[in-house]
Parts: C-alpha cells; sequence; structure tokens
C-alpha cells in the first residue's frame, strides 16, 4: 500500500543517483586546433590563443590487406588396414618364452602418414590515424631604463626592450616544427607620453612616480623542417611589460659638474645637493 512516507526516501534515492552521473571535465577540453593544411598523409594547422600558438598535426597510414597462410598438419590411416592373421600351433616352449600362444590372434596396426592442410586468413586493409600537437610560447618581454630608474626633473631616460624576432622548435608526431615570432611593432607609453618606437628617450617636468609601459606585437609562422614551406597565422601575439620610473622633486639634474680647478671638470656620483659624501662632491 502506497503512503506518503515513502515520498522521501524516493527522492533521497534520486538525489543520490544525480549525484553519481558522471561530469563532464572541461579541464581537459581538446585545443581547437584544425588540421587542414598539407598532404592527405600529413596535414597540420595552427591556432592562436593570447600569447600561445598551438601546432596540430595529423597522420593517416593506410595499412595494405594481409593474407596469411597457417599449414595444420595431421596424421591419418593408409587405407586397406591389414587384417588380423591366425597362426597355426606352434610347439610348447617354456614359460620364459612364451610369446605366443596357440591360437591367439596377432594384429597389424594400419600405417599412418602426416598430412598438411593449408589454411589462409585475409586481413582487410585498416587506415590508421595519429593526432599531435604542441605549444610555442614566445620570449617574455622585458622592459628596460637608462641610466636608471631613479631620475631627476627634466633628466633624460632612455626606455628599451628586448623584443626581436626571434625562433622557437619542438617535435610533433616525430616531425621537427618550428615557429618564427617575428616582431612587427613596439609601443610605449609612459604617463601621458607615447611613441611607436623601440627606443624611446623620455624625461618628466614633474617630479612623481611614473609607470613605462612597452607592447610588441609579433606575427606567428611556422613550418615543419623537412622541407615544407611558412605557413602565416591569420591571428598575431603581443606581449606587454612595465616598469616603475621616481623622478626627483630636490634636484634638477643628475650630474653635478664641480669647478675645482678652472682646468678640470669632475663627474660625480649623485646629487650633492641631497648626497654631500657621494664621490666627486668634497
Amino acid at each position: 500500500m502506497f503512503t506518503f512516507q515513502k515520498i522521501p526516501m524516493v527522492m533521497g534515492l534520486a538525489l543520490m543517483f544525480s549525484l553519481l552521473a558522471p561530469v563532464a571535465n572541461y579541464a581537459n577540453a581538446i585545443t581547437p586546433c584544425s588540421a587542414s593544411t598539407g598532404s592527405a598523409g600529413f596535414q597540420h594547422g595552427s591556432y592562436v590563443s593570447g600569447s600561445t600558438v598551438v601546432i596540430c598535426a595529423v597522420t593517416n597510414v593506410v595499412v595494405p590487406a594481409r593474407t596469411v597462410t597457417t599449414v595444420v598438419s595431421g596424421r591419418t590411416n593408409t587405407p586397406g588396414a591389414t587384417a588380423p592373421v591366425t597362426r597355426p600351433p606352434a610347439p610348447r616352449l617354456p614359460a620364459w618364452q612364451n610369446h605366443w600362444q596357440p591360437g591367439q590372434h596377432i594384429v597389424v596396426a594400419p600405417v599412418s602418414q602426416i598430412v598438411t592442410t593449408p589454411q589462409r586468413s585475409v586481413t582487410p586493409p585498416a587506415q590508421n590515424t595519429n593526432n599531435g600537437q604542441a605549444i610555442f610560447t614566445p620570449t617574455g618581454l622585458v622592459a628596460e631604463v637608462s641610466p636608471s630608474a631613479e631620475l631627476a626633473i627634466h633628466q633624460a631616460a632612455t626606455l628599451t626592450s628586448n623584443a626581436k624576432t626571434h625562433f622557437r622548435q619542438g617535435i610533433i608526431l616525430g616531425k621537427s616544427a618550428e615557429v618564427r615570432f617575428s616582431l612587427q611593432s613596439v609601443s610605449w607609453k609612459v604617463g601621458a607620453a607615447t611613441a611607436s618606437t623601440k627606443t624611446f628617450i623620455w624625461s618628466a617636468d614633474q617630479a612623481g612616480n611614473y609607470s613605462a609601459t612597452v607592447k610588441a606585437t609579433y606575427s606567428v609562422a611556422y613550418r615543419f623542417l623537412s622541407g615544407g614551406a611558412w605557413v602565416v597565422s591569420e591571428n598575431s601575439v603581443t606581449l606587454s611589460d612595465s616598469l616603475a620610473l621616481i623622478v626627483d622633486a630636490d634636484s634638477q639634474t643628475s650630474i653635478s659638474v664641480v669647478a675645482s680647478n678652472p682646468a678640470q671638470v669632475l663627474l660625480v656620483g649623485a646629487p650633492c645637493s641631497r648626497y654631500s659624501t657621494s664621490f666627486g662632491c668634497n
């Protein structure tokens, strides 16, 4: 008899089975790299996401049909086996020599021979497909400043970076692949000042803390070193880096000239107004 007291038990079992159901693992999702370039036996493609370049490849190997012959051997009796033979009585012999008794039948076994039978098995043709991919990333972008990150007002700072064209190599399905990151552009931004050059000469009119940001954009191309041509990707890779600049308000220049002798000019290691004990200030 159905009662309302059984409803919580049924709902509990349904909840338990729903928790045991499999859940999709999106962490192991396949990279959307489509291999559509190349020959029928070896195709490849690329996929760019952020600063990561994925090169994928697919090989299709056709295994031809095979015929295997197996020899099965066995014994068979020769037709016309010998019938039993009855020998006439013979003189009685001592017991230890009694190998034959009167009236005993002697049966000669039929002759047998080895017969071999070939058996053939045919394996149909098949196609084996292998998939592989490799991930390539460009060299990290690093911003640099000269002569120092601590500057004086109106002191010129030279901003540079390590951006340049470079290559990366890897192995995909046993084949050597090479990715080329070709430098397309470099841009700088320091406060309100901007520049689209690899080297930026910058100075500040006011004291304060500044952030210098550099961006480098690379075009992407790849090839297989077995003789393939460069395949240019439609997407590009952009990297960025930044560094902090401090402009001091207490000095107007980072180099002080001390004329201790009219015929001699000395360079000091720091502004003498703040660091009176620095080299050349005394």
